[in-house]
């Protein structure tokens, strides 16, 4: 075991532990000043969450690395769903319930949520806001024919 200061991509120096043998431990070495530091990373995390909000998305609820890692997720799942949305014809009767599932999923504010559901297509993503919708609409028809 060895401890070694890289200097990140961000410039920041870091001390990790590096294990292993010499070779395995240069390549780890070198993998590490690839990257930015864990500090620049929440701090960008941090950034794309508040333009999220500002573009009205809801602010997500979580720990400060959650928040970092959701959205990224969140932003990449969204502009996915965004550009499969564009090919959806506007005439299409499942169109006005993908958009509505859309808003739903802008809206979503846990981190534990994206997170969960990172490795979901973008079919999966509306697929389970559309059940959620049809779902509560249910309860609804059930609701006023029992009243």
């Amino acid at each position: 075991m060895a401890w070694t200061t890289i200097t990140r991509s961000c410039g920041h120096p870091d001390r990790v532990q590096l294990i292993g043998p010499y070779r395995e431990r240069e390549r780890k070495a070198a993998y590490l000043a690839t990257i930015t530091c864990e500090i620049c990373r929440l701090e960008a995390g941090q950034q794309t969450a508040h333009a999220q909000q500002a573009q009205g998305m809801a602010a997500l609820r979580g720990t400060p690395k959650q928040i970092a890692w959701a959205a990224t997720i969140r932003r990449a799942q969204l502009a996915a769903i965004d550009r499969l949305l564009g090919t959806i014809a506007a005439g299409h009767a499942q169109a006005e319930l993908a958009d509505t599932s859309y808003t739903l999923l802008r809206q979503e504010a846990s981190c534990s949520w994206w997170i969960e559901h990172r490795d979901d297509s973008p079919q999966a993503l509306l697929a389970i806001r559309i059940r959620e919708i049809q779902a509560l609409r249910g309860k609804v028809l059930q609701h006023d024919t029992i009243t």
